[in-house]
Protein backbone atom coordinates (compact mmCIF):
# COMPACT_ATOMS: atom_id res chain seq x y z
CA UNK A 1 0.00 0.00 0.00
CA UNK A 2 2.66 2.50 0.69
CA UNK A 3 4.33 1.36 -2.80
CA UNK A 4 1.17 2.12 -4.44
CA UNK A 5 0.33 6.08 -2.61
CA UNK A 6 4.57 6.79 -3.19
CA UNK A 7 4.78 5.96 -6.90
CA UNK A 8 1.86 8.80 -8.09
CA UNK A 9 4.09 11.60 -5.94
CA UNK A 10 6.89 10.44 -6.97
CA UNK A 11 6.33 10.76 -10.56
CA UNK A 12 4.35 14.68 -9.64
CA UNK A 13 7.17 15.61 -8.06
CA UNK A 14 10.09 14.93 -11.22
CA UNK A 15 7.52 16.49 -13.28
CA UNK A 16 7.36 19.75 -11.40
CA UNK A 17 11.24 19.30 -11.00
CA UNK A 18 11.58 19.34 -14.55
CA UNK A 19 9.11 21.73 -15.68
CA UNK A 20 11.71 24.26 -13.31
CA UNK A 21 14.76 22.90 -14.60
CA UNK A 22 13.51 22.86 -18.32
CA UNK A 23 11.82 25.74 -18.56
CA UNK A 24 12.59 28.32 -20.70
CA UNK A 25 13.64 31.69 -18.36
CA UNK A 26 11.33 34.50 -17.48
CA UNK A 27 12.40 37.03 -19.48
CA UNK A 28 13.53 34.66 -22.54
CA UNK A 29 10.43 36.66 -24.55
CA UNK A 30 11.12 39.48 -26.64
CA UNK A 31 9.98 42.61 -25.24
CA UNK A 32 7.00 44.34 -25.69
CA UNK A 33 6.69 43.04 -29.08
CA UNK A 34 2.90 43.83 -29.78
CA UNK A 35 2.44 47.56 -30.47
CA UNK A 36 1.42 49.23 -27.40
CA UNK A 37 -1.86 50.50 -26.29
CA UNK A 38 -1.95 53.85 -27.65
CA UNK A 39 -2.59 54.40 -31.46
CA UNK A 40 0.13 56.05 -33.21
CA UNK A 41 -0.30 58.96 -35.76
CA UNK A 42 1.69 60.48 -37.95
CA UNK A 43 2.45 64.14 -38.95
CA UNK A 44 4.96 66.27 -42.02
CA UNK A 45 6.00 69.44 -41.16
CA UNK A 46 8.63 72.00 -42.37
CA UNK A 47 10.76 73.41 -39.93
CA UNK A 48 11.38 76.99 -41.37
CA UNK A 49 13.92 79.69 -39.83
CA UNK A 50 11.47 81.48 -37.76
CA UNK A 51 10.18 77.86 -36.35
CA UNK A 52 13.43 76.58 -35.80
CA UNK A 53 16.14 79.73 -35.56
CA UNK A 54 19.29 79.03 -37.55
CA UNK A 55 22.06 77.44 -35.98
CA UNK A 56 25.77 76.97 -36.87
CA UNK A 57 25.84 75.26 -40.25
CA UNK A 58 22.21 75.14 -40.19
CA UNK A 59 19.92 77.92 -41.75
CA UNK A 60 18.12 75.41 -44.63
CA UNK A 61 14.22 74.34 -44.10
CA UNK A 62 14.17 71.17 -42.32
CA UNK A 63 11.34 68.93 -43.35
CA UNK A 64 10.34 66.25 -40.50
CA UNK A 65 8.36 63.42 -39.62
CA UNK A 66 6.55 63.11 -36.03
CA UNK A 67 5.47 60.02 -35.07
CA UNK A 68 3.57 60.42 -31.98
CA UNK A 69 0.76 58.40 -29.50
CA UNK A 70 -2.70 59.72 -30.53
CA UNK A 71 -5.20 60.85 -27.89
CA UNK A 72 -2.24 60.63 -25.46
CA UNK A 73 -1.91 62.89 -21.69
CA UNK A 74 1.01 64.28 -19.78
CA UNK A 75 4.46 64.57 -21.04
CA UNK A 76 5.50 62.00 -23.24
CA UNK A 77 8.92 61.03 -23.64
CA UNK A 78 10.96 61.85 -26.72
CA UNK A 79 12.90 59.90 -29.65
CA UNK A 80 14.76 61.68 -32.46
CA UNK A 81 15.82 59.63 -35.16
CA UNK A 82 18.10 60.53 -37.58
CA UNK A 83 18.27 58.07 -40.51
CA UNK A 84 21.34 57.24 -42.85
CA UNK A 85 23.31 58.72 -46.01
CA UNK A 86 20.67 59.58 -48.90
CA UNK A 87 17.56 58.67 -46.60
CA UNK A 88 14.88 60.61 -44.98
CA UNK A 89 11.96 60.95 -43.16
CA UNK A 90 10.55 57.56 -43.43
CA UNK A 91 13.67 55.75 -42.11
CA UNK A 92 12.71 52.88 -39.77
CA UNK A 93 8.93 53.27 -40.37
CA UNK A 94 8.34 49.68 -37.58
CA UNK A 95 10.30 50.73 -35.30
CA UNK A 96 9.37 54.08 -34.85
CA UNK A 97 5.53 53.38 -35.35
CA UNK A 98 6.28 50.63 -32.34
CA UNK A 99 7.54 53.76 -30.02
CA UNK A 100 4.55 55.85 -30.77
CA UNK A 101 2.20 53.15 -29.80
CA UNK A 102 4.23 52.55 -26.49
CA UNK A 103 3.88 56.26 -25.74
CA UNK A 104 6.79 57.98 -27.40
CA UNK A 105 6.81 60.92 -29.89
CA UNK A 106 9.92 60.53 -32.24
CA UNK A 107 10.74 63.19 -34.72
CA UNK A 108 12.50 62.13 -37.70
CA UNK A 109 14.63 64.96 -39.79
CA UNK A 110 15.61 65.02 -43.62
CA UNK A 111 18.90 65.79 -43.91
CA UNK A 112 20.38 67.77 -46.74
CA UNK A 113 22.23 64.67 -48.19
CA UNK A 114 18.46 62.64 -48.68
CA UNK A 115 18.32 61.61 -51.77
CA UNK A 116 14.73 62.33 -51.95
CA UNK A 117 14.98 65.36 -50.95
CA UNK A 118 17.51 65.94 -54.23
CA UNK A 119 15.33 65.12 -56.24
CA UNK A 120 12.68 67.42 -55.74
CA UNK A 121 15.64 70.23 -56.23
CA UNK A 122 16.42 68.86 -59.59
CA UNK A 123 19.46 66.45 -58.70
CA UNK A 124 19.60 63.17 -60.29
CA UNK A 125 21.11 62.27 -56.85
CA UNK A 126 19.20 58.51 -56.62
CA UNK A 127 22.08 57.63 -60.05
CA UNK A 128 25.20 58.37 -58.18
CA UNK A 129 24.20 56.92 -54.74
CA UNK A 130 23.72 53.82 -56.02
CA UNK A 131 26.25 54.08 -58.85
CA UNK A 132 29.06 55.90 -56.58
CA UNK A 133 28.15 55.51 -52.88
CA UNK A 134 31.43 56.42 -51.92
CA UNK A 135 31.66 59.69 -53.69
CA UNK A 136 28.18 60.61 -52.35
CA UNK A 137 29.53 60.37 -49.25
CA UNK A 138 30.74 64.35 -50.17
CA UNK A 139 26.60 65.61 -49.40
CA UNK A 140 26.68 63.99 -45.58
CA UNK A 141 27.70 66.99 -43.52
CA UNK A 142 27.81 65.81 -39.88
CA UNK A 143 28.40 69.28 -38.29
CA UNK A 144 24.84 70.08 -40.52
CA UNK A 145 23.26 67.50 -39.15
CA UNK A 146 23.68 68.05 -35.41
CA UNK A 147 22.58 71.89 -35.95
CA UNK A 148 19.50 70.47 -37.45
CA UNK A 149 18.69 68.47 -34.68
CA UNK A 150 19.66 71.05 -32.17
CA UNK A 151 17.40 73.82 -33.99
CA UNK A 152 14.28 70.96 -33.76
CA UNK A 153 14.85 70.83 -30.26
CA UNK A 154 14.39 74.64 -29.86
CA UNK A 155 11.59 74.38 -31.83
CA UNK A 156 10.14 71.76 -29.49
CA UNK A 157 7.28 74.72 -28.70
CA UNK A 158 6.10 74.93 -31.69
CA UNK A 159 5.64 71.15 -32.56
CA UNK A 160 4.56 70.36 -29.31
CA UNK A 161 1.04 72.87 -30.29
CA UNK A 162 1.03 71.13 -33.90
CA UNK A 163 0.64 67.62 -32.56
CA UNK A 164 -0.94 68.38 -29.08
CA UNK A 165 -3.37 71.57 -29.70
CA UNK A 166 -5.17 70.88 -26.91
CA UNK A 167 -2.08 70.57 -24.53
CA UNK A 168 -4.03 67.63 -22.88
CA UNK A 169 -0.89 65.87 -23.86
CA UNK A 170 3.01 67.58 -24.35
CA UNK A 171 6.52 66.80 -24.96
CA UNK A 172 8.93 65.95 -22.01
CA UNK A 173 11.84 67.97 -21.57
CA UNK A 174 13.60 66.10 -19.19
CA UNK A 175 12.83 62.18 -21.42
CA UNK A 176 15.09 62.98 -24.18
CA UNK A 177 16.87 60.45 -26.51
CA UNK A 178 18.81 60.14 -29.82
CA UNK A 179 18.78 57.04 -32.28
CA UNK A 180 20.34 57.03 -35.77
CA UNK A 181 21.01 54.78 -38.30
CA UNK A 182 24.48 54.62 -40.40
CA UNK A 183 25.16 58.47 -41.14
CA UNK A 184 22.43 58.95 -38.19
CA UNK A 185 24.30 57.14 -35.83
CA UNK A 186 27.63 59.61 -36.73
CA UNK A 187 24.91 62.45 -35.88
CA UNK A 188 23.85 60.41 -32.75
CA UNK A 189 27.28 59.60 -31.35
CA UNK A 190 28.51 63.94 -32.21
CA UNK A 191 25.60 65.39 -30.75
CA UNK A 192 25.23 63.09 -27.25
CA UNK A 193 29.36 63.99 -26.63
CA UNK A 194 31.73 61.73 -28.79
CA UNK A 195 34.09 64.10 -29.94
CA UNK A 196 34.64 64.51 -33.46
CA UNK A 197 37.40 65.94 -36.25
CA UNK A 198 35.73 68.20 -38.36
CA UNK A 199 38.80 68.76 -40.16
CA UNK A 200 41.59 66.74 -41.54
CA UNK A 201 44.32 67.99 -39.03
CA UNK A 202 42.05 69.56 -36.54
CA UNK A 203 41.54 67.63 -32.45
CA UNK A 204 38.76 66.23 -31.74
CA UNK A 205 36.21 68.74 -29.81
CA UNK A 206 32.60 68.71 -28.74
CA UNK A 207 29.16 69.55 -29.99
CA UNK A 208 27.58 67.87 -27.13
CA UNK A 209 23.39 68.97 -26.75
CA UNK A 210 22.94 68.41 -22.65
CA UNK A 211 19.42 67.91 -23.79
CA UNK A 212 20.23 64.20 -24.98
CA UNK A 213 19.42 61.88 -21.96
CA UNK A 214 20.48 58.92 -23.97
CA UNK A 215 21.68 57.40 -27.47
CA UNK A 216 20.80 54.41 -29.55
CA UNK A 217 24.00 53.90 -31.74
CA UNK A 218 22.42 51.37 -35.46
CA UNK A 219 25.67 50.73 -37.62
CA UNK A 220 28.06 53.55 -36.28
CA UNK A 221 31.37 54.07 -36.87
CA UNK A 222 34.25 53.61 -35.04
CA UNK A 223 38.01 54.97 -35.12
CA UNK A 224 38.35 53.80 -38.86
CA UNK A 225 36.31 56.83 -40.08
CA UNK A 226 38.14 60.04 -40.45
CA UNK A 227 36.10 61.94 -37.49
CA UNK A 228 36.47 59.58 -34.42
CA UNK A 229 39.88 58.82 -32.37
CA UNK A 230 40.39 56.35 -29.44
CA UNK A 231 39.54 59.06 -27.17
CA UNK A 232 36.69 60.51 -28.95
CA UNK A 233 34.35 58.59 -26.27
CA UNK A 234 36.63 59.18 -23.10
CA UNK A 235 34.16 61.91 -21.70
CA UNK A 236 30.78 60.01 -22.01
CA UNK A 237 28.48 59.36 -18.81
CA UNK A 238 25.28 58.97 -20.00
CA UNK A 239 23.45 55.51 -21.02
CA UNK A 240 24.01 54.53 -24.43
CA UNK A 241 23.11 51.02 -26.72
CA UNK A 242 25.53 50.53 -29.77
CA UNK A 243 23.99 48.22 -32.39
CA UNK A 244 26.05 46.07 -34.90
CA UNK A 245 26.43 42.82 -36.10
CA UNK A 246 28.65 40.27 -37.45
CA UNK A 247 28.37 41.42 -41.62
CA UNK A 248 27.56 45.14 -41.10
CA UNK A 249 29.82 46.74 -43.64
CA UNK A 250 28.62 49.33 -46.21
CA UNK A 251 29.79 50.54 -49.79
CA UNK A 252 30.65 53.38 -48.26
CA UNK A 253 32.96 54.58 -45.39
CA UNK A 254 35.73 52.05 -44.08
CA UNK A 255 34.33 50.69 -40.99
CA UNK A 256 33.89 47.09 -40.39
CA UNK A 257 31.64 45.15 -38.08
CA UNK A 258 34.69 45.12 -35.67
CA UNK A 259 35.04 48.73 -35.57
CA UNK A 260 31.46 49.13 -35.24
CA UNK A 261 31.83 47.94 -31.91
CA UNK A 262 34.35 50.76 -30.96
CA UNK A 263 31.65 53.10 -29.67
CA UNK A 264 30.72 50.30 -26.97
CA UNK A 265 34.77 49.28 -26.50
CA UNK A 266 36.16 52.89 -25.94
CA UNK A 267 33.06 54.50 -23.70
CA UNK A 268 34.78 54.31 -19.74
CA UNK A 269 33.22 51.92 -17.84
CA UNK A 270 29.95 52.97 -15.69
CA UNK A 271 30.31 53.75 -12.60
CA UNK A 272 27.82 51.81 -10.38
CA UNK A 273 25.22 49.55 -12.59
CA UNK A 274 25.97 48.72 -16.40
CA UNK A 275 24.31 51.58 -18.34
CA UNK A 276 26.72 50.90 -21.63
CA UNK A 277 25.12 48.52 -24.26
CA UNK A 278 26.64 46.11 -27.41
CA UNK A 279 23.94 44.49 -28.88
CA UNK A 280 25.66 41.45 -31.58
CA UNK A 281 23.86 40.27 -33.91
CA UNK A 282 25.24 37.37 -36.17
CA UNK A 283 24.06 37.82 -39.91
CA UNK A 284 23.30 41.57 -39.14
CA UNK A 285 24.33 43.53 -42.52
CA UNK A 286 24.23 46.90 -42.74
CA UNK A 287 20.39 47.81 -43.46
CA UNK A 288 19.13 44.75 -42.33
CA UNK A 289 18.03 46.40 -39.09
CA UNK A 290 15.32 48.04 -40.73
CA UNK A 291 13.78 45.60 -42.23
CA UNK A 292 14.18 42.92 -45.31
CA UNK A 293 13.29 45.35 -47.93
CA UNK A 294 15.66 47.50 -47.14
CA UNK A 295 18.39 45.15 -47.20
CA UNK A 296 17.44 43.72 -50.05
CA UNK A 297 17.46 47.18 -51.91
CA UNK A 298 20.82 47.65 -51.41
CA UNK A 299 21.91 44.05 -52.63
CA UNK A 300 22.54 42.48 -49.09
CA UNK A 301 21.65 38.71 -47.77
CA UNK A 302 20.95 39.31 -44.15
CA UNK A 303 21.06 35.61 -42.40
CA UNK A 304 17.50 36.30 -40.59
CA UNK A 305 16.22 39.85 -41.34
CA UNK A 306 12.90 38.96 -39.46
CA UNK A 307 15.29 38.46 -36.58
CA UNK A 308 16.99 41.36 -36.78
CA UNK A 309 14.81 43.91 -37.05
CA UNK A 310 12.49 42.90 -34.69
CA UNK A 311 15.53 42.39 -31.76
CA UNK A 312 16.61 45.70 -32.92
CA UNK A 313 13.13 46.67 -31.82
CA UNK A 314 12.98 45.38 -28.62
CA UNK A 315 16.10 46.19 -27.21
CA UNK A 316 15.77 49.81 -28.38
CA UNK A 317 12.14 49.99 -26.61
CA UNK A 318 13.51 48.32 -23.85
CA UNK A 319 17.02 50.53 -23.45
CA UNK A 320 14.53 54.07 -23.70
CA UNK A 321 12.13 52.53 -21.55
CA UNK A 322 14.97 51.81 -18.82
CA UNK A 323 16.80 55.37 -19.38
CA UNK A 324 14.47 57.57 -20.59
CA UNK A 325 10.42 56.86 -20.10
CA UNK A 326 10.24 55.48 -16.55
CA UNK A 327 12.32 56.85 -12.91
CA UNK A 328 15.25 54.15 -12.50
CA UNK A 329 13.69 52.90 -9.36
CA UNK A 330 10.47 51.79 -11.06
CA UNK A 331 9.25 48.49 -11.72
CA UNK A 332 9.59 49.26 -15.20
CA UNK A 333 12.51 50.12 -15.52
CA UNK A 334 14.02 47.24 -13.77
CA UNK A 335 11.98 44.75 -16.34
CA UNK A 336 13.35 46.72 -18.90
CA UNK A 337 17.41 46.54 -17.92
CA UNK A 338 16.46 42.77 -17.07
CA UNK A 339 15.68 41.83 -20.40
CA UNK A 340 18.78 44.03 -21.39
CA UNK A 341 20.96 42.14 -18.69
CA UNK A 342 19.64 38.90 -19.30
CA UNK A 343 19.56 35.80 -21.12
CA UNK A 344 16.35 36.51 -22.78
CA UNK A 345 18.07 38.25 -26.28
CA UNK A 346 20.02 34.82 -26.68
CA UNK A 347 17.14 33.03 -25.73
CA UNK A 348 14.49 34.07 -28.30
CA UNK A 349 17.28 34.92 -30.88
CA UNK A 350 18.32 31.22 -30.45
CA UNK A 351 21.99 32.45 -29.89
CA UNK A 352 22.10 34.88 -33.05
CA UNK A 353 22.29 37.45 -30.89
CA UNK A 354 23.83 38.75 -27.64
CA UNK A 355 24.08 41.55 -25.29
CA UNK A 356 27.39 43.22 -23.68
CA UNK A 357 27.41 45.78 -20.75
CA UNK A 358 29.41 47.92 -18.84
Amino acid sequence: MLTLSFRPTLFLFIALLSARLFAAPAHAQPYKPEPGPAAADSLELVLSAADAPPRGESARDIPIRIRFPRDANGPRPLVIFSHGMGGSSAAFPELTDHLATHGYVVILPTHSDSVKLRREQGEDAGREIVSNPAAYVRNVKPIERVDDVKRILDALPFIEKKIFPDAAASISRDAIAMAGHSAGAMTTQIIFGVKARTRILSGPQSFADPRIKAAVVISGQGTRSRLFTENSWSDLSKPMLVITGSLDTAKAGNDTPESRRHPFEYAPATKGAPHTYLLWIEGATHSSYQSKSAAALLGENPEDPAMVAAVTTSATLAFVDAYVKFPADSDEAKAARAYLAGDAIPTHTSGKASVLSK
